[in-house]
């Protein structure tokens, strides 16, 4: 899948520099302790849920930059119609079944949404969920040891950083979260690591338990290299 001494290499400059690394990479894991805190798919008042759930008291970048703003155009979907959107994160969320139509179906109802939207207010011209990005981020809130956020083209260049042999062509969330576990796992046989990572995410701001976001910050290192 990859050269091995090239991710060892990466690897083990990583750890090194584990304690290091700016406080910024660690958001993922506040916005991740705060939604595993907050998210009640039952809770009668949806919106006001998911608006606790999706936050962060550090930064809002994950979810609001110029020009993007995926949280909001959501919270535009469940005052539509409430149900369904709760329903959209049912099926999201549902282990049970495939993660590629998973994903799909969200931006599918996503779509159907803003179109509806756009008939109310014409404004609404995007919903900043087709690249796969939020829908995976709402699976790594959801399901810490399972996902991570997604993105092809990071995806493809960190392949091709570790020498990988068939880098990815296309859109593959389910190979990109087999890869990302597989990575996740070879990272944790460093020895050096599980000492540094414990002190670096102690504050309980941050979630505790294992998270793929390990594997991911990993991504980003090797690409910032």
């Amino acid at each position: 899948m990859i050269n091995k001494k090239v991710f060892d290499k990466f690897c083990d400059s990583y750890v090194s520099n584990l304690e290091h690394r700016d406080e910024a990479h660690l958001l993922s894991w506040e916005v991740q302790k705060n939604f595993q805190d907050n998210w009640d798919i039952e809770e009668l008042d949806f919106a006001a849920m998911f608006d606790r759930s999706i936050h962060s008291n550090v930064s809002v970048r994950l979810w609001k930059r110029d020009g993007y703003f995926p949280k909001e155009m959501m919270l535009e979907f469940i005052g539509l119609d409430k149900e369904f959107s709760r329903s959209m994160f049912r099926d999201l969320f549902d282990e049970n079944k495939d993660i590629d139509g998973r994903v799909r179906r969200f931006v599918y109802h996503c779509d159907i949404f803003l179109e509806e939207l756009k008939k109310r207010q014409s404004q609404a011209a995007a919903h900043f969920h087709g690249d796969l990005f939020m829908p995976s981020l709402y699976l790594a809130l959801r399901y810490p040891e399972n996902y991570t956020t997604y993105s092809y083209g990071l995806f493809r260049a960190f392949m091709e950083k570790l020498e990988a042999k068939n880098l990815p062509i296309v859109d593959d969330v389910e190979r990109y979260f087999k890869v990302m576990k597989v990575i996740q796992k070879l990272i944790l046989q460093n020895d050096d690591l599980a000492p540094k990572l414990e002190e670096w995410i102690k504050e309980d701001i941050y979630y505790q338990s294992p998270s793929l976001f390990l594997a991911q910050d990993f991504e980003h290192y090797v690409l910032s290299c």
